[in-house]
């Protein structure tokens, strides 16, 4: 293992343990191949903010692997709307392997990068899908076909509500990562969820922290 791969490798355990989380050796090289390769195509492409390519591992790795707790589905099929670089949906796959992965971005470039990543690790079992988040909840081979809508921050809840629902089975969830805007977010999204036949789950939403900032972590069901 060449020295920045080592180093990727070492912090990323380092900073599990720190939380309660360990790699086997196939998801650790995984991670560390992911690592590289957003690396390489940050410098060329922006995929990710300039200032956050140090701190991969915290901000968007651990970050992602927040919504584990909540991935009750080993096998279920899981849709990441405005994936972007990957996140939370790569880190996910890595960490449970059997989930049958959507990873969609309205982005070419995105996309694209996605599509490496995927053949790179290999995520056997992920779809790549580039296209706007309105005009793919009406394609026929996705809506109703998922247990589990996942979104890191990439839209409002009055506008992720209603396409997340198309999206989603009967009993399956919305699963989406927010900051401290939260809560206006819930107020401005009650008639959204009705009107789209989403009720917030009880046990939500939750508190939890991969880095220096709270994550708040929303779930709304499909009735």
């Amino acid at each position: 293992m060449g020295i920045p791969e080592y180093s990727a490798a070492n912090d990323l355990v380092e900073a599990a343990a720190h939380r309660g989380l360990s790699f086997n050796d196939r998801q650790l090289k995984s991670f560390v191949v992911y690592h590289g390769v957003l690396v390489a195509w940050n410098r060329r492409m922006n995929i990710i903010s300039g200032r956050s390519e140090a701190e991969i591992i915290t901000k968007h790795f651990l970050d992602s692997l927040l919504l584990l707790p909540y991935m009750n589905i080993p096998d279920g099929f899981v849709i990441d709307l405005g994936s972007g670089g990957g996140f939370p949906g790569i880190p996910l796959k890595i960490m449970m392997p059997t989930l049958h992965l959507y990873l969609t971005d309205a982005s070419r470039k995105k996309t694209s990068f996605l599509a490496q990543v995927a053949s790179m690790l290999p995520l056997t079992d992920t779809h790549v899908i580039r296209g706007r988040m309105e005009d793919l909840s009406r394609s026929p081979d996705l809506t109703g076909k998922f247990d589990a809508v996942v979104s890191r921050a990439a839209f409002k809840l009055n506008i992720l509500l209603p396409f997340a629902a198309a999206f989603l089975k009967p009993g399956g969830r919305l699963i989406a990562m927010k900051g401290s805007e939260l809560p206006a977010e819930m107020r401005a999204a009650q008639s959204a969820a009705v009107d789209a036949g989403m009720a917030l789950d009880p046990e939500s939403p939750q508190d939890s922290s991969a880095n220096d900032s709270v994550r708040k972590i929303i779930i709304y069901n499909r009735l």
